[in-house]
């Protein structure tokens, strides 16, 4: 039987008579005249219109939450619509979101501009195919739609399940070419734990808002929770190249709660200018009851698509993610990692704090500044606390705790102004290429009994400035074996301060040149060459200098070597050793 709904809406007026603009729908400076007629009384089983006038929208550091003018609040009547609450049939549960969609639209139809959802909870069927033509998914026709110009507000009493389910996808809100939309409050709960398994893959894209080529969107204070497949995920329909392609642009995703999802907390695979901030993340990607979490597993993943032509050898990105700031988020316990950056443009890591790793493998223009990294787990060595790739300035972040502090690779990396402690096994860690970077006025200190300050390891380095930091450690503060190992790369240690218990080691290495740095321990040689030792102060309670095992071209030039022992100690008869104008000092 049809429904007859009558939506009760007051406009509210502004001092001057009219009402308060909407630039999203075009409204501009337009001058409307409206006389209030008195409010009705109300009608039982009708939805009830609040009339308020609309709130100014509230700043979080540099951001502003965008929020339309508020004409009227429409309040869902669930009974209304005949959605049943709790636990459901699987045909109820399709049933409500038939009926949640026919309210949603009924409101977008007679322009109300804000939807709330007060006291409910619910479970929605968000996975079935109800095509009878075509068995394809897609969340934009299962998912319950939230339209273009239209806010909806929840409030903290109110819970959306999706209905237990099989299926390797869903998106229990599906934000499709949705527009100047708004989506504040609730709770979002996925079904993690009660899903059953396909058989025929991960079943991993079990999403609780799929945001598609919608622009001008805000997600504010949305608790997003066990989700088969991501809390979120912000993408575009068309690959960038197409002429039909639109981005996701304009996304705001803000004062959220995104926990214990599956796969990630965030997915971030095609769009321009989205801001992530002052968001809650925790235990993404871990075990929840018999649900045991699926890769990538980080709280936050900027992945765009991309494949090398069989061709040219060029890279084709199908998707493309440019312009995002992660800022001022919290995340603690994800299985594997809180922030990585696996392509894209512009990005910028701020302010954050989290309790396992973050940075950049395949970007460009990635800032990461400001933030604090700390993971006291003994258990998690997955990765560093920081890890930066080509084109990442990293600066003012504090590390404290992992098992490695810092992995750097790839070109022009810049690393300065950092402070890393009480790590486990190693402060700066290097065990891939890096060319023309610098990594300077570091700090990296730690007590561990197994940890080395720096430890260069199987890497090439080229043409790049280690300078002006301070390593100390339990073990060697200097550690190389394999650098440069078999090429004629060269790279500087310049004015850095080592300080550590145990002597210092450059093993199967080539192309190093210490200058002005000084070591409280002993430097040994073994299987090295071209290697520049120059204006150095190296002390020891032993031999200040030591070489072993088939030293190669090695020239000691104008050092201070303040010794209990030697000042340089040749275990053979090195071939090609330059030494001259050093000052022995014997204490």
């Amino acid at each position: 039987m049809k429904k007859i709904i009558t939506l009760l809406i007051a406009l509210t007026l502004l001092s001057c008579g009219n009402p308060t603009p909407n630039p999203s729908r075009g409204d501009g400076d337009k001058t409307i005249d409206t006389v209030i007629p008195p409010p009705p009384k109300p009608v039982d089983s009708v939805p009830v219109v609040d009339t308020i006038p609309p709130p100014p929208p509230p700043v979080v550091e540099d951001t502003i939450i965008p929020q339309k003018p508020v004409y009227a609040i429409y309040t869902l009547d669930a009974d209304a619509y005949g959605i049943i609450q709790g636990k459901v049939t699987d045909a109820q549960a399709l049933a409500n979101r038939y009926a949640l969609e026919e309210a949603i639209q009924d409101a977008a139809e007679k322009q109300v501009d804000t939807f709330k959802i007060g006291v409910f909870d619910g479970y929605f069927d968000v996975s079935t195919v109800t095509s009878q033509t075509n068995k394809n998914f897609y969340p934009w026709v299962e998912g319950i739609n939230i339209p273009s110009d239209f806010n909806l507000v929840m409030s903290d009493s109110t819970y959306l399940r999706v209905q237990p389910n099989n299926s390797p996808r869903y998106s229990l809100f599906s934000l499709y070419f949705s527009d100047n939309t708004y989506i504040e409050g609730g709770h979002l709960i996925g079904e993690r734990e009660f899903h059953t398994w396909s058989g025929s893959g991960s079943d991993e894209w079990g999403h609780l808002i799929d945001i598609n080529s919608s622009q001008n969107v805000t997600i504010n204070g949305v608790e997003a929770k066990r989700g088969n497949g991501d809390g979120l995920v912000v993408h575009s329909r068309e690959f960038s190249f197409k002429e039909n392609y639109v981005p996701a642009k304009n996304v705001l995703i803000i004062n959220c709660k995104i926990i214990e999802n599956r796969r990630q907390g965030i997915s971030i695979t095609d769009g321009q200018d989205i801001i992530v901030e002052d968001n809650y993340f925790e235990g993404t990607g871990t075990t929840v009851g018999n649900s045991e979490g699926t890769n990538p597993r980080f709280d936050i993943d900027i992945e765009p698509y991309r494949e090398r032509s069989k061709e040219t050898g060029e890279i084709i990105w199908y998707e493309w993610v440019e312009n995002v700031t992660l800022r001022g988020n919290k995340s603690i316990g994800s299985d594997k990692g809180s922030f990585i950056v696996a392509g894209g443009k512009n990005i910028l890591i701020e302010n954050n704090h989290v309790a396992q790793g973050m940075g950049n493998k395949a970007s460009e223009g990635v800032v990461i500044r400001n933030n604090v990294c700390e993971n006291y787990d003994e258990n998690y060595t997955i990765l560093p606390g920081i890890f930066a790739g080509d084109g990442t300035e990293v600066y003012g972040n504090t590390i404290n705790g992992f098992s490695h502090s810092v992995h750097l690779s790839g070109e022009n990396v810049e690393f300065h102004d950092n402070e890393a402690r009480d790590f486990r096994s190693a402060g700066l860690y290097h065990r891939y290429n890096l060319k023309n970077s610098r990594i300077e006025n570091n700090t990296f200190i730690s007590n561990s009994p197994k940890a080395y300050a720096m430890f260069l390891h199987l890497a090439t380095i080229e043409n790049t400035e280690i300078i002006n930091n301070t390593f100390e450690s339990v073990r060697s503060a200097l550690k190389t074996v394999s650098v440069n190992e078999g090429n004629d790369y060269t790279f500087m240690i310049e004015d850095n301060e080592f300080k550590s218990r145990d002597r210092n080691t450059v093993f199967k290495s080539s192309g190093i040149k210490f200058v002005g740095n000084h070591f409280n321990n002993q430097l040994e040689f073994k299987e090295s060459t071209d290697i520049e030792v120059e204006q150095n102060t190296i002390e020891s309670t032993t031999d200040a200098i030591v070489f072993k095992e088939d030293v190669g071209t090695i020239s000691i030039i104008g050092n201070k070597l303040i010794t209990g022992g030697k000042c340089t100690e040749a275990k053979f008869d090195p071939a090609n050793l330059i030494e001259h104008s050093n000052e022995c000092i014997y204490q």
